[in-house]
C-alpha cells in the first residue's frame, strides 16, 4: 500500500481550506492567514492540534518552511549576537 505524502501547513490549506484547518488549529481564519504568512510564530500546541485534526500533517516541513520565511522577512526570534 503507498504512503500517504505528508503535507506542510501551506498545502493543508491548499487542499482542505482554510476554514477547516483554522478550525482543526483551534484559531481564527485571520490568525491562519498570519501564521501562514509567518507574521505569527506557530506554538507547539498548533503543531499539535494540527496533528491530531489532519493524519497527513508534517510538522517538520512546516517548521522548516516557515523559519525560512520568518527569518528572510526579519521576523525570527532568534538573537542576533
Amino acid at each position: 500500500m503507498p504512503r500517504k505524502k505528508k503535507k506542510d501547513l501551506a498545502l493543508l490549506i491548499a487542499t482542505y481550506g482554510p476554514e477547516q484547518v483554522a478550525q482543526g488549529m483551534g484559531v481564527s481564519t485571520r490568525a491562519l492567514v498570519d501564521y501562514r504568512a509567518g507574521i505569527r510564530a506557530l506554538n507547539v500546541d498548533h503543531l499539535l492540534r494540527l496533528g491530531e485534526a489532519f493524519a497527513d500533517f508534517d510538522a517538520d516541513a512546516t517548521i522548516s518552511r516557515l523559519g525560512v520565511s520568518r527569518r528572510e522577512k526579519g521576523r525570527d526570534r532568534r538573537r542576533q549576537g
